[in-house]
Order: C-alpha cells, then sequence, then structure tokens
C-alpha cells in the first residue's frame, strides 16, 4: 500500500483534486492481489489518506464485492476488513514490553540482592 501512499499523498495535499475513488479502490485491489500487503497495512494507509474509519470500511467492502473469484485479494481485503473492524483508528498495543520489563527488573534487585 506504500505504492498507493505516494500516488495519493500529493493529491491529498492539495485537497484530493487530481485522484478519484476509482484509482483508490484499484489501488487496494492491485496491492491486495500482489501478496505483499502486511496485515494493517493497506488499513493503515487509508486511514493515512485521511479516511475515517467508516469510509475505510467502505471503500474495501466496496473492493471486496468487485474483485471477482479471485481468492487472494478477497482474502487480504476480508483480512484488512477483520483488522479494521478490531483495531479502528487505534492500533495494536504492544502488550508485552511492561512485563518484560518489571520482570527484568525484580530479576536484577534479586540479583544484586544476593551480592550483599
Amino acid at each position: 500500500m506504500l505504492a498507493c501512499l505516494n500516488q495519493f499523498s500529493y493529491a491529498t495535499a492539495r485537497g484530493g483534486v487530481g485522484w478519484s475513488m476509482s484509482d483508490l479502490y484499484t489501488s487496494i485491489a492491485t496491492d491486495a492481489g500482489s501478496g505483499s500487503a502486511t496485515l494493517g497495512e493497506i488499513s493503515t494507509a487509508l486511514l493515512n489518506l485521511g479516511l475515517t474509519v467508516e469510509a475505510a470500511r467502505s471503500a474495501l467492502t466496496t473492493v471486496a464485492q468487485n474483485v471477482g473469484s479471485n481468492p487472494q485479494q478477497l482474502a487480504a481485503i476480508n483480512a484488512e476488513l477483520n483488522y479494521l473492524n478490531t483495531y479502528g483508528a487505534t492500533p495494536p498495543r504492544n502488550t508485552w514490553i511492561m512485563p518484560v520489563v518489571i520482570v527484568g527488573a525484580l530479576v536484577w534487585l534479586a540479583a544484586m540482592s544476593d551480592k550483599k
């Protein structure tokens, strides 16, 4: 979806002049079919383009209805819809960082107290 961002970011900065939703739909379908997009990349790119969560969901739904029988595109778009429905505008949090820091600090404190 980075190609989509590069293609549309200039037009978005000019108020959206120079591109249409049809162009955006084509770009989403192409990125979904290429297999190079990671989960959440297309949704995040749509949100970064200035679309609301509902507009991004609508764009993905429209593309999903029009990809035909290409299972790779349909699976990628459905995964993006699930990602968008789950996280919306909030990316997933890394919930493992704080427990690791706390456990590491406790181990370090226990090791330091044994030296005395």
